[in-house]
């Protein structure tokens, strides 16, 4: 029973009935909505933010090579190389992960199940000129889902998953922010690949959760309205990924991908809190950091 009503609720919520769950959550009080409104009015805006907020909003993402420090960005990298060297399993992480679509590192960084608030992965998300874009975005001091670093690697058959269209459901509004932590110039790197917002809210709902590139509409030309994320490693850009259609990790063969993603909504979470928080924040986190971390 408890496993129908799960599968009820994430077809609900993947919905447009998602809306009016969001809604019934904010009037009952969740969220703590009031709160993260206030504290969003510490982080005033410029001009240079205000560009990047007007073009996210008309498009559904942005690039952020501008606006993200490349020290900070190169430091990202490093971390992911210290945990691969910690215990010497880069062979099992870069080598057994041959029979599924990726490898997920950012466990080897976790503590009892919980990503320590220290950690230069969760530093990387919580750092203030992303919080002052996102506050912006959202309205109000959102959270911060979850991080995580993949590692694509080429699979056989036929694309599935995530290297289907799809639009993510984690909540209402999802804006994911992603650093490619090696080089993705070509299509046989598996860029990150998606429907600019413009065409993807053209096709609005569908039944199908994933689909083929032959399941979208005729009436979008999905070869030339497409775009490709490829750039050297350390590029960075956010999406709305609940907004645009997107898919990515078709790695050819003698290829492969890294990326750090972070994954941001605005309370209340339409699903159930899970029962353990993904991050532990640290006893000195300050008040806009336990925002973004604490449901």
């Amino acid at each position: 029973m408890a496993s129908l009503s799960k599968r009820v609720l994430w077809h609900i919520n993947r919905s447009p009935l998602r809306h009016g769950v969001k809604t019934i959550k904010r009037l009952a009080g969740q969220g703590d909505i009031s709160h993260r409104r206030r504290l969003a009015e510490l982080f005033p805006a410029d001009d240079h933010v205000e560009k990047i907020v007007a073009d996210f909003e008309r498009d559904g993402f942005v690039l952020l090579d501008d606006y993200v420090s490349t020290e900070l960005r190169t430091r990202l990298l490093e971390a992911t190389e210290q945990l691969i060297a910690a215990d010497d399993a880069s062979e099992r992480i870069f080598v057994s992960g041959k029979g599924s679509l990726w490898a997920h590192l950012v466990e080897r960084a976790m503590e009892d199940g919980q990503l320590p608030s220290s950690h230069f992965y969760a530093r990387f998300a919580l750092q203030s000129e992303i919080v002052r874009l996102l506050t912006r975005l959202f309205g109000m001091v959102p959270r911060l889902d979850y991080v995580t670093v993949t590692h694509s690697l080429p699979m056989a058959g036929e694309p599935a998953y995530s290297q289907l269209w799809h639009r993510d459901h984690d909540d209402v509004r999802v804006i994911k922010l992603f650093v490619y932590l090696t080089d993705v110039n070509t299509v046989e790197d598996g860029p990150f690949s998606f429907l600019p917002a413009q065409i993807s809210d053209r096709l609005g709902f569908s039944l199908k959760s994933h689909r083929r590139d032959d399941q979208l509409p005729t009436s979008i030309n999905v070869a030339s309205a497409k775009r490709e994320i490829v750039g050297p490693r350390f590029t960075c850009f956010m999406v709305e990924t609940s907004r645009c259609l997107h898919m990515g990790s078709r790695v050819a063969e003698g290829h492969q991908r890294l990326m750090y993603t972070a994954t941001y909504f605005a309370p209340p979470r339409v699903f159930p809190e899970p029962r353990r928080a993904f991050f532990r924040a640290d006893p000195a986190a300050d008040v806009i950091e336990r925002a973004l971390l604490i449901p």
